[in-house]
């Protein structure tokens, strides 16, 4: 053996144990000093006790140990197996692992032997492989091609190696023989053993293609080396994926990366997933850069693990954690909490992996490394330099550390600790592993299809608005929340997007899908705004007439003089009629849609055919909550195109909602007033020279100073402008911070002016100085009371807005006062009186709020790699929360941060009996199942019980558990409901007729009721006030409340309650029936909760009963009315002379 003849030559020399056992330690802990200490055996023997099976091989292989024989022994004289047997500190899987060391090391050295004695193949094409049956040694293997063909390797025919020896020899060797430099393979064997048994008739063709796309064969062996599955993938197919992903990585170290860690990527039809893919989230994202940073969160590790010598690099050595969304010149960043070396007290900090791009102090500035660090913010995405106090760095510019090789991480010397970082030496057993955390699905390996709807689903949770719940997607409309160039403009529609224009994503813009084919009398869109929203609404236009054939006419006689000139005047004076709007304009201006201010354009789309959209945008703008869009069908039956984006809201006291528009000179100050029908002789025509009625109305002069600072305008309806300060005149609503500022104008109602005073005022009232301004304000009356009481601030404007009136008189604005309004306000503002004339505006002071979704996708780019997951958990929580709640979740769960550590999904839900931390709805989609989802959910519900009885979750979990646990059939808002309307119910006041006072219904007496009848909680409120208003009418109400409390099922029982009551009314009266449930403690009255629910021949056997107790009853009263002295009817008659009535025998 070749590892015998390497240790025979070792020189013996004396040592005490006590010095073996020391030299044994530090051979250990170094290996590559094992053959100047001439103790590679035992050292083998001491790593096979330790369990270490990496210096196990690399003393084997590399410093040619004994794995058997005289001298693998140890002082005690015990054989490798036995050393092995005796170890019981190690566990089961290190035990199997060094037991199969033992039989698998003898294979690698014979391999990595035949391997290393192999020629260079550098002058012989990669394209030729090895044959099955090699009839040379392994120094004169033959290539494919050669005659003989049927002959076993040499040394296995000679007995030198036989039987599975000689097969796993013969697959690295072929394996190897088909590259330019076979000694890859051989350093890849050393730690892989997998590759021995890889059978070579499919690695001689996959190896040499691999490392043909890859144009570089070490990166090849090493990613066969990570991934041995590799070797058994068709070369075609590797042939037609690699490339691509090449291209799309930026490099094929990154490529050869990913094909190592999922293998199922070459299993891919088309490289045209790949680009497709990448086009669909840069579209969503509306940025290629962030979409690829998008693709590197899935593909590094979750973890990283950082090992080294025992008892060294202690600040370093442990497990890192990604920090989900964090980046540094773009690259992922790790972190170790100063929880995992909680041993060091005070002095643990928080270890960072981190890439720089500049390189370390003292090194080349233009060489990039990762460094480990604890100086890092989550704020921080770049600098100018490495951190001068990294405790370690790399040279690399791989997009992960675990990609670094071993041995390449460089740290202070022990004795020149001062040196600056770039002359530190290497730390040769210091390696940056990959946890082995599952890793989510790479993103550019999902189809377009699920990246898109994923997409949607998440824009739709956490984005503006909401269909309604249960609405079906295939027929109804869809929200896209992203709609890009290629997109269908309806659903069965064959017209696409080719442009969008200015609907871009990027601006905002969302999409509403209609159905290609819509009924005239379709209803409207419902939808559901968490913001205000701006909707808009654009038609295809008619399609062009077809034109018709030319008929030639023959010419009239000329006409005479007369007729000539009179046709002249004709012709000079045409009769313009304006045609009528179309049915669908009409129906949106019934909606209050308005088309879009000329102030406000915003390009149209282009499509795929003809005809082309209409040049007018129809919107409005609607406030929070839900709201109906009508969709009347257009030209040729199309439905309409419908954006909507966030836009600021703005309702005057009619109810019409303002229009929003950039305050531009000779533009009127109100929107068009809405026209009503037109009544013959109602409107005089207007005389030579006059302008039509209803035409006069203020224009804008100059926007002044706000105008010009970017304010825009709410424009409102004429009616509406003035308003008393007890009416509110504007309801603002935003969803950004804003400043609100009004500008007051001193314009009283108008008297109708004298002849010639008009004139005169018209000359007097052109556009004056800043003096006039300042005099107009002057003489203007003070802003009203409520402006200083609701915290208005002057604002100082040195040119005022300016109107001009009908008459061309100039009014300048007096008093300019501004507010600020926080994101999510809204704000009421009252009217100004008679006086003023006001004019609202509003700009964005606040900085661009960060889009949810992005942000969202930014940290957990996995979550569009599972669509299904997300529709489960949407419908799931709309249907079990409500929309109010399950909005609340999702807003919350997509801006909550786990802290570092607690990336992976806690099976926990907050209140079970680990009591871990709940999962966030993100983490839940990438790593939960189905029935997972289902007990999130379940917690929510379980979480608003709770709430109910005092935070009891334990009395909440038994109550849902009794009516069918994760599939009870109730919800939230049902829950909230019930509960409100048993204490209303059961906590009836006490009457002051009865004196019955029952106990107070408190949270402890929910609690008991509810564990009593946990079905109650199943059961519509209407049942339990149908049940006390049934009651109400025979008992007080205190003592109905006490019936119900007593036997909670009659809670349950309204239309049973109702039944038996009726079936009593047909025999007694309700006063009689009344008195005797009032009275009554004992006898057949009191058993009537027990006939509620029962056949009615059980009721009719109850009132027979009932009525022989009243027959024995009246008996006894008359007995008692016919005796004598004192109360008998003979003595009151012989006393009154008069007849007292007797009661009958049986009352009715």
């Amino acid at each position: 053996m070749a590892a015998a003849t390497a240790t025979s030559n070792i020189a013996v020399t004396h040592r005490t144990p006590q010095q073996e056992r020391l030299e044994l330690r530090r051979s250990l802990s170094v290996p590559n000093a094992v053959r100047q200490n001439r103790l590679a055996t035992k050292a083998y023997l001491r790593a096979a006790e330790k369990g270490d099976v990496k210096s196990m091989r690399s003393l084997a292989i590399e410093a040619g140990a004994e794995l058997g024989g005289i001298r693998a022994r140890n002082i005690f004289g015990a054989e490798p197996s036995h050393i092995l047997d005796s170890s019981g500190h190690l566990t089961q899987y290190e035990h199997k692992a060094v037991k199969h060391e033992f039989t698998e090391l003898p294979l690698v050295i014979n391999a990595v032997e035949s391997v290393k004695a192999l020629p260079s193949r550098a002058s012989k094409s990669l394209s030729k492989t090895m044959s099955d049956s090699d009839t040379g040694s392994r120094v004169t293997s033959k290539w494919i091609g050669s005659d003989d063909t049927n002959k076993t390797p040499l040394q296995a025919k000679m007995g030198g190696t036989t039987g599975r020896l000689a097969k796993t020899e013969n697959n690295l060797t072929r394996m190897a023989a088909t590259l330019g430099a076979p000694d890859h393979v051989m350093h890849a064997a050393k730690s892989q053993p997998q590759l021995l048994y890889e059978h070579a008739r499919h690695s001689e063709k996959s190896l040499p293609a691999l490392a043909r796309s890859l144009k570089n064969e070490e990166l090849a062996v090493k990613a066969v080396h990570a991934s041995p599955l590799l070797l058994r993938v068709d070369p075609v197919k590797i042939k037609r994926i690699l490339p691509a992903l090449i291209s799309i990585c930026g490099s094929a170290a990154e490529a050869s990366y990913i094909v190592a860690k999922n293998p199922a990527l070459l299993d891919m039809e088309s490289p045209a997933q790949l680009r497709t893919a990448l086009q669909v989230v840069s579209a969503s994202i509306s940025n290629l850069k962030d979409a690829l940073w998008m693709c590197s969160q899935t593909t590094a590790p979750p973890t990283i693990t950082v090992v080294a010598r025992q008892f060294c690099r202690q600040d370093v050595v442990g497990e890192y954690f990604r920090i989900e969304g964090g980046q540094f010149d773009e690259r992922p960043v790790w972190c170790k909490p100063a929880t995992a070396m909680a041993h060091l007290g005070s002095a643990a900090k928080d270890v960072y992996i981190v890439y720089c791009d500049k390189g370390v102090i003292g090194g080349s500035p233009s060489e990039p490394c990762w460094t480990f660090t604890t100086n890092y913010d989550r704020s921080m995405k770049t600098s100018e330099g490495c951190d001068p106090a990294v405790l370690g760095w790399a040279s690399s510019d791989l997009q992960s550390p675990d990609q670094v090789a071993e041995g390449r991480w460089h740290f202070p010397a022990e004795a020149k600790k001062d040196e600056v970082p770039g002359k530190w030496p290497a730390d040769a057993y210091v390696d940056a592993l990959d946890g082995g955390r599952e890793r989510p699905t790479w993103l550019y390996s999902v189809p377009s299809t699920k990246l898109r709807k994923s997409f949607n689903m998440v824009k739709e949770s956490i984005g503006l608005v909401w269909t309604q719940a249960g609405a079906a997607a295939s027929t109804g409309p869809r929200l896209l929340g992203s709609i890009t160039k290629g997109d269908h403009i309806h659903s069965g529609s064959s017209t696409t997007f080719t442009d969008m224009g200015g609907f871009l994503n990027v601006n905002g813009f969302n999409y509403v899908q209609l159905p290609a084919t819509l009924p005239d009398d379709s209803p409207p869109i419902v939808l559901h705004a968490w913001e205000p929203v701006q909707v808009l609404i654009l038609y295809r236009a008619a399609p062009p007439e077809p034109e018709k054939e030319e008929v030639e006419v023959e010419e009239p006689p000329a006409p005479k003089a007369k007729a000539k000139a009179k046709a002249k005047v004709e012709e000079e004076e045409p009769v313009e009629e304006t045609p009528p709007e179309p049915g669908h304009i009409l129906t949106l201006q019934e909606a209050a849609f308005e088309r879009l201010p000329e102030s406000m354009p915003i390009l149209l789309p282009k499509l795929s055919d003809d005809p082309e959209l209409e040049p007018d945008i129809f919107c409005r703008n609607f406030p929070r909550g839900w709201f109906e869009i009508p969709v009347p069908l257009g030209a040729g039956g199309v439905p309409p195109l419908v954006f909507f984006r966030q836009q600021v809201f703005g309702m005057t006291k009619s109810g019409v909602p303002c229009q929003v528009v950039k305050p531009k000179a000779q533009d009127p100050m109100y929107m068009p007033s809405k026209a009503g029908p037109k009544v013959e002789g109602e409107v005089p025509e207007p005389a030579e020279g006059e302008e039509p009625a209803g035409e006069k109305t203020l224009t804008l002069f100059s926007p002044g100073e706000l105008g010009y600072k970017g304010f825009l305008l709410f424009r409102g309806r004429e009616e509406d402008n003035r308003c008393e300060e007890s009416e509110t005149q504007l309801r603002v609503e935003c969803a950004d911070k804003l400043k609100v500022a009004v500008a007051w104008l001193h314009m009283p109602p108008e008297v109708e002016p004298q002849e010639g005073e008009e004139e005169a005022a018209a000359e007097s009232s052109q556009p004056g100085s800043r003096a006039d301004s300042k005099a107009a304000k002057l003489a203007a009356p003070p802003v009203p009371d409520w402006v200083h009481r609701d915290g208005w601030k002057e604002m100082e404007v040195r040119l005022p807005m300016v109107v001009v009136k009908p008459s061309g008189e100039h009014v300048p604005s007096v008093h300019v006062y501004g507010k600020t309004l926080e994101p999510g306000e809204s704000l009421s503002i009252p009217g100004s009186g008679s006086e003023f004339l006001p004019f609202f505006l509003f700009k964005q002071v606040g900085p661009p709020r960060t889009d949810p979704v992005r942000s969202l996708l930014m940290r957990e780019a996995a979550l569009l790699t599972v669509p299904d997951n997300i529709a489960l958990l949407i419908t799931s929580m709309r249907a079990h929360l409500g929309d109010d709640l399950a909005r609340e979740v999702f807003v919350a769960g997509a801006s909550q941060i786990e802290p570092i550590g607690t990336g992976i999904m806690s099976k926990s839900t907050g209140s079970g009996a680990d009591g871990g931390p709940r999962a966030i709805w993100p983490k839940l989609c990438q790593q939960g199942t189905a029935s997972d989802i289902k007990a999130w959910v379940f917690e929510h519900k379980l979480d608003t019980l709770a709430a109910q009885i005092k935070n009891n979750t334990i009395a909440a979990r038994q109550i849902l558990t009794a009516v069918g646990g994760h599939n009870a059939e109730v919800t939230v808002p049902e829950i909230e409901d019930r509960c409100k309307a048993l204490v209303e119910v059961l906590s009836a006041p006490s009457s002051e007729k009865t004196g019955f006072a029952g106990p107070r219904f408190g949270i402890a007496a929910r609690t008991d009721v509810l564990l009593r009848q946990p079905f109650l909680i199943t059961t519509d409120s209407k049942a339990f006030r149908t049940a006390l208003e049934v009651l109400s009418r025979y008992l007080p109400l205190d003592r109905a409340a006490a019936e119900l409390r007593k036997k909670l099922v009659l809670l349950m029982q309204p239309e049973e309650l109702t039944h038996l009551f009726e079936m009593i009314r047909a025999k007694y009266s309700d006063e009689f029936v009344s008195l005797r449930l009032v009275e009554r403690t004992q006898g057949e009255w009191i058993r009537w909760p027990d006939m509620v629910g029962k056949h009615d021949h059980e009721v009719l056997k109850w009132l027979g009963r009932v009525g022989v107790e009243e027959r024995e009853l009246a008996c006894t009263n008359r007995l008692r009315s016919f005796g004598a002295a004192p109360h008998g009817a003979a003595a009151i008659a012989a006393a009154t002379g008069t007849l007292p009535e007797i009661p009958p025998l049986l009352e009715e």
